[in-house]
This record gives C-alpha cells, sequence and structure tokens, in this order.
C-alpha cells in the first residue's frame, strides 16, 4: 500500500510540473506571435523563382481568356434559360401587376 502512495505523490509532482511546462510553452509561443514569427509546416520556406513565375502565368493566363471564358453552351440550352427567364419576369411582373 505504501507504494500506491508514493506513485500517487510522483504523480502529483509530475503535473504539478506538466501545467508549469505548458504555461512556459504557451508564453513563449504568445511571444513569437507578438514578434510577428510564423508558425506551421510551411513557415519559413519560400517558393522558387520557377514556381512564382509559373504563378504568375497562370493568373495572367486567367485574366487574358476572360472569367469565364471556358463555359459554352448550346444554343438550345441558351433558348431554353431565355425563356424560362422570360417566364419569370412574367410571373414578377404579373404579381406587381395585381398589388396596384
Amino acid at each position: 500500500m505504501d507504494i500506491v502512495k508514493v506513485l500517487r505523490n510522483e504523480e502529483s509532482k509530475l503535473m504539478k510540473e506538466s501545467g508549469r511546462i505548458t504555461h512556459q510553452l504557451e508564453s513563449i509561443r504568445t511571444a513569437i506571435a507578438a514578434l510577428g514569427g510564423k508558425r506551421g509546416p510551411r513557415a519559413g520556406r519560400k517558393l522558387s523563382a520557377a514556381h512564382r513565375a509559373a504563378i504568375k502565368r497562370g493568373i495572367a493566363a486567367k485574366k487574358a481568356a476572360g472569367a469565364r471564358a471556358g463555359k459554352k453552351v448550346s444554343a438550345a440550352s441558351r433558348a431554353k434559360m431565355a425563356k424560362a427567364q422570360r417566364e419569370r419576369w412574367a410571373k414578377v411582373n404579373k404579381s406587381e401587376a395585381n398589388k396596384k
């Protein structure tokens, strides 16, 4: 029974020390954040010049192509969409006419 008491006492000591160390770690992390330090898996890494250039080329290509240039709709689909939109507007206009 005496051994269990000793083990519980050691556990208590370690828990107190763990709390103290956790507090110190949080203080250090706060100081790093306050000084503008980066955290995370990519902290401190930089893109190569080739990678930066590739990103710029991709952005420029998207701007040159237009925002929605890649989406093509058939004439039949456009006609269906236009008809549906006219029906929606007719419904709105009808409800506004009934209010007057």
